[in-house]
């Protein structure tokens, strides 16, 4: 039997990979990276946009994508006891996209939604992994780098949780 394909929302941008490398270069989140590091990122990443409106991710959704968002804003959404959706943290350009699940191989926790049209530069998860896990400096630089953005992830989302238990 086969395996129908997984819906992508996005639209693809072709870009090589030397523009994609220079579009990570002006990214302060990848800053910390080498040139040498970055053109390893540029050449696993592909360019995408998507209208507003579009859900990249649900809850519990295997995550099959980290996006760094590069224009528009992204909304990101928890569960509530009573079913809702509630707005829990608004993600701008610099900003990424599942990276707890990057990290973790865990589904999704939130809903991810385009507030608007929106371009990013994606990574396969499986990639990403298999670089993480791989030797050298390309793997040890970027566990340093998605570490420190995911601690900065988990305060702002500890943040946005005390916010919504205090209304």
């Amino acid at each position: 039997m086969a395996i129908s394909p997984i819906h992508d929302p996005v639209d693809s941008v072709p870009l090589d990979t030397r523009e994609i490398l220079r579009l990570l270069e002006s990214v302060p989140l990848l800053g910390d990276l080498a040139t040498s590091e970055r053109a390893v990122l540029a050449e696993l990443g592909q360019v995408v946009r998507c209208n507003g409106g579009v859900q990249l991710v649900g809850v519990g959704e295997e995550v099959h994508w980290w996006y760094l968002v590069l224009n528009g804003r992204v909304h990101i959404s928890l569960r509530a006891p009573d079913g809702t959706l509630p707005l829990v943290r608004e993600i701008v350009a610099g900003q990424s996209v599942g990276l707890d699940s990057v990290l973790t191989g865990l589904p999704s926790a939130t809903q991810v939604m385009s507030a608007m049209v929106c371009s990013f530069v994606r990574w396969s998860v499986a990639d990403l992994q298999r670089l993480l896990r791989g030797h050298g400096p390309v793997a040890l630089q970027l566990q340093a780098t998605l570490h420190e953005e995911l601690g900065r992830d988990l305060r702002a989302a500890t943040v946005a949780m005390a916010e919504l238990i205090s209304q």
